[in-house]
């Protein structure tokens, strides 16, 4: 008996592990290569709250995950419903944070029928950039 309990058990849960959907991510960071701190201003057009977040020299800080069901075609611009300012303490960045080919993206398909997308955008920040 204690045998059969633990075999539907595990049956039960292989079951409900292969029925899990799988779902797209996307993250969007920034990366701070410059020599001074760097303070982020995000604000998306689906959340009213603004994000303030500090990087550090080297750091590099996640300022939005997605996760959902965008099926590849569908991958979100970070541009197009967000709204990034980015600054240190002496001067406004000159390089468009706001601007799809400023960013760096990486697509990565994961699973094992590379039926999910990983996306990761990378907006890199040097001195040169203030």
């Amino acid at each position: 008996m204690k045998n059969t309990v633990i075999g539907l058990f595990i049956l039960s849960s292989l079951i409900l592990l292969g029925c899990t959907q799988l779902h797209d991510q996307q993250s969007w960071k920034i990366k701070n290569d410059s020599t001074s701190d760097i303070f982020v201003e995000f604000t998306h057009e689906f959340q009213s709250e603004i994000k303030l977040d500090t990087v550090k020299v080297g750091e590099e800080r996640l300022v939005y995950y997605k996760e959902g069901l965008i099926e590849g075609e569908n991958i979100e611009d970070p541009t197009m419903y967000a709204n990034i300012l980015i600054y240190n303490s002496t001067d406004t960045l000159v390089k468009d944070e706001n601007l799809l080919t400023n960013w760096g993206v990486t697509i990565e398909e994961i699973g094992s029928n590379n039926e999910v997308m990983n996306c990761e955008y990378v907006f890199y920040v040097c001195d040169s950039n203030f």
